[in-house]
């Protein structure tokens, strides 16, 4: 059965427990969470009042000592209550076609004390600012929330999205193997793809229009509503059924500014896309939204030369590649035809000076003015205004 709401349609998410759900099998897996495919035992009801978590669990969004908030999330017995694979539900049930995923803490993060907390923190976290932004079809989709991670049991809790049909780090692979002249259909054949002539005529204009443009619309959006999302890369990058690009995983994204006077933590996120302030060893105070810039940067160059950033320093040790990152200050190489247009860009996206970057909607008019076919901008430069060490990037 497929289950999925029109993007368009501006549904809360439901408040649902383990009962209501049927657990299909395991579809993917991260640092702390796994990821089901799901589908509804009944028709669920959408919450018509905003859902607010417990007080006593706000201290969860912020980077304040890990150990001040593990009460709350360790509280009660090592039950089995919360792991789906004690579900009762019979996963053949499930179809293969089924439109929903539930996503919930994995094994190794319920079994350990330190781990619950941070894994249970960033469910709590990605269910809260997904509550409070209004629906963008660039953005994730929250369709429900587990009635204990609201309250008694956040541990135990879950959240249902809807399900994508690829991710970007997949599809990038498929690129680098299989030349541009092949139908798209072989780079993701459960997805309706857009536009296939203009495919044909200029795979990187269609790669700009349906790829790059949907990415950097949907940082664009968490930005304008003051989130930080800090691990923007490839996986993180999903594609829907109907070819559109979703951001993913705001499991570590941050309110800007942050509440209580809290720093953000340094060394969240992942190395090839990290930003230089952000890595551990950064003398900056703090940093903000050019950290997401530096991150797109990255992943946009990679999708207009169809190659991995950084893949040279794959033999080296994490020392030396951040030696080669941050003090060296190595960058993609530039010298590729389809770089070309936006070479300033991409110089001034990835700067070490995150005063230098561009904001996420620079971006935009920049690959908006190309893919209209006004042509380079020439000397095209950040504002003058972004130059200049601002709050906006030190929050």
């Amino acid at each position: 059965m497929q289950t999925s709401i029109s993007d368009n349609e501006s549904v809360p998410p439901a408040i649902v427990s383990w009962d209501e759900v049927r657990i299909g099998k395991l579809i993917a897996t991260g640092a702390f969470s796994a990821v089901y495919c799901t589908d509804k035992k009944d028709n669920w009801s959408s919450s018509s009042t905003s859902l607010n978590f417990d007080e006593s669990l706000s201290a969860m969004f912020f980077e304040d000592d890990l150990e001040d908030v593990l009460t709350k999330a360790t509280q009660g017995s090592e039950s089995e209550f919360g792991d789906p694979s004690h579900s009762s539900s019979d996963p053949s049930l499930v179809s293969e076609d089924s439109r929903l995923v539930l996503k919930c803490l994995n094994k190794s993060s319920r079994s350990g004390k330190t781990h619950k907390a941070m894994a249970t923190r960033g469910l709590i976290n990605e269910a809260s600012i997904l509550m409070s932004l209004a629906p963008h079809p660039n953005v994730t989709r929250l369709v429900g929330v587990s009635n204990d991670l609201l309250h008694a049991n956040p541990d135990k809790g879950f959240l249902v999205f809807d399900r994508i049909a690829d991710s970007l780090d997949r599809i990038l692979v498929r690129w680098q193997i299989c030349p541009d002249d092949q139908d798209l259909s072989l780079f993701g054949p459960d997805i309706q793809w857009k536009e296939t002539d203009l495919w044909k005529q200029s795979p990187l204009h269609w790669r700009l229009k349906h790829i790059v443009l949907g990415m950097v619309k949907g940082l664009a959006f968490l930005h304008k509503n003051s989130v930080l999302h800090r691990d923007f890369k490839p996986s993180n990058v999903g594609i829907s059924y109907d070819g559109t690009v979703r951001i993913l995983d705001l499991g570590s994204a941050r309110r800007l500014p942050v509440p209580g006077g809290f720093e953000l933590t340094k060394g969240v996120g992942t190395r090839r896309y990290m930003a230089p302030e952000v890595d551990r060893s950064s003398r900056a105070p703090d940093y903000g939204y050019p950290a997401d810039v530096f991150s797109f940067s990255i992943v946009f160059w990679e999708v207009l030369t169809q190659r991995k950033a950084f893949d040279e320093f794959r033999h080296l040790t994490r020392l030396e590649i951040k030696h080669a990152m941050y003090i060296d200050k190595e960058r993609p190489r530039l010298d590729l035809d389809a770089c070309a247009p936006f070479r300033d860009a991409l110089l001034c996206g990835w700067d070490h000076e995150p005063s230098v970057r561009p904001t996420i909607s620079d971006m935009i008019s920049r690959i908006e003015a190309e893919l209209a076919g006004d042509g380079p901008l020439e000397c095209w430069q950040p504002d003058e205004q972004l130059r200049r060490p601002s709050k906006l990037y030190f929050l």
